[in-house]
């Protein structure tokens, strides 16, 4: 024992010490980026700031290419052509995933397992809706290299909610195409 500190034990020190340097066996490597892992989803948007604040940020990705309209699919089962107009979207633009929910946030159509984005996506649809009016945008970053784009569209159906998982924010002529592609798609065939 330490005369002048007896209530520590050195050698219980040390193999405590050394018990905290050492790995458990089990211990996974640090993700690549710390500062996001897979359970990142963002934070609150703020709607006026979110698409400057992104548009300033640095471009890593290829800029798109305009997108071909005249491809967007328009006949067909509800969500066969729902189906399509995502394969029509995944060929013009790079994109992670995409979902589409209704004005009350229920789920139409998802591709991929978008769960915890579908009420921060209805939430921000519903924000830039009261700033911006009918027709409405908004964005945020979710991860590090992933961008929610959320479009409030009119449809034959009533408002839908689009959200798109993007490396690059879009332009707003693509964007317009985009929404006019998805009125397309959901407006029922004439018989």
């Amino acid at each position: 024992m330490d005369p002048l500190q007896p209530w520590v034990d050195p050698l219980e020190m040390r193999r405590l010490a050394e018990a905290l340097m050492t790995l458990p066996p089990h211990a996974s490597t640090p993700a690549e980026d710390p500062g996001f892992n897979g359970e990142f989803i963002g934070f609150a948007p703020d709607p006026v700031t979110a698409a400057t604040s992104t548009q300033a940020s640095p471009q890593t990705s290829p800029p798109t290419s305009p997108l071909r309209a005249s491809e967007a699919p328009v006949r067909g089962p509800f969500l066969e052509r729902l189906t399509r107009y995502r394969e029509w979207l995944q060929s013009n633009i790079l994109m992670l995933g995409m979902f589409v929910l209704d004005k009350e946030g229920a789920v139409i159509f998802d591709d991929g397992e978008h769960e915890r984005l579908y009420f921060m996506a209805r939430s921000m649809a519903m924000a830039a809706k009261r700033t911006q009016g009918e027709s409405s945008h908004v964005q945020m970053r979710v991860g590090s290299t992933g961008l929610l784009e959320v479009i409030s569209v009119e449809t034959a159906y009533g408002r839908m909610i689009l959200a798109l998982i993007v490396h690059q924010a879009l332009a707003a002529a693509d964007l317009a195409q985009i929404a006019h592609a998805l009125q397309q798609a959901v407006t029922p065939p004439q018989s």
